[in-house]
């Protein structure tokens, strides 16, 4: 799943509003398997001309599945 959001939204609210509660409201959960967490992964990513001032947007991509 993919959350595009600006730096300082990330920054300021995205972590406040909690991306596993809004997969969650979407229908999905975090990829794991019980009690192995080394199957899913989380990063933040941003594209070759990321500018904080011109180009503040970004990308938070985290593994998900449908339950």
């Amino acid at each position: 799943m993919c959350f595009e959001t600006t730096q300082r939204e990330f920054e300021e609210r995205f972590w406040r509003d909690n991306p596993y509660k809004m997969m969650k409201k979407l229908g999905y959960q975090f990829h794991t398997r019980e009690g192995d967490y080394s199957v899913g992964l989380h990063f933040d990513a941003y594209p070759p001309d990321y500018d904080p001032e011109k180009n503040p947007m970004m990308e938070f991509w985290i593994t998900v599945v449908k339950p």
